[in-house]
């Protein structure tokens, strides 16, 4: 559970529908406690960092997921970490990134 997974066809830009654009989104997820339909599902965006060392806040993953029964997916934020959608960006890039 906690191997990266990859979301393989994620837009770069979700306004622009004439962009074909596309990059690998890393997340990771967890079932350990998952009590299956009708149970929540928690998503944590990542902070401020790469998430290289699999899912973060054992809180969550561990004693929430567990009380009620939840999924866990946390997802790495697209600016951090080495699954970026574009490198070495210009300001006209990163602006089309805060779509």
């Amino acid at each position: 559970e906690n191997e990266p997974l990859f979301f393989n066809e994620q837009p770069v830009d979700h306004f622009d529908t004439a962009s074909d654009q596309t990059w690998s989104h890393r997340y990771y997820k967890s079932t350990e406690y998952f009590g299956g339909p009708g149970h929540p599902i928690f998503v944590i965006v990542g902070g401020e960092g790469a998430l290289d060392h699999g899912m973060l806040y054992p809180f969550v993953t561990k004693v929430l997921a567990k009380r009620f029964q939840a999924a866990v997916l946390q997802i790495e934020h697209r600016f951090y970490g080495p699954y970026d959608p574009v490198t070495n960006a210009t300001n006209d890039q990163l602006l089309q990134l805060l779509t």
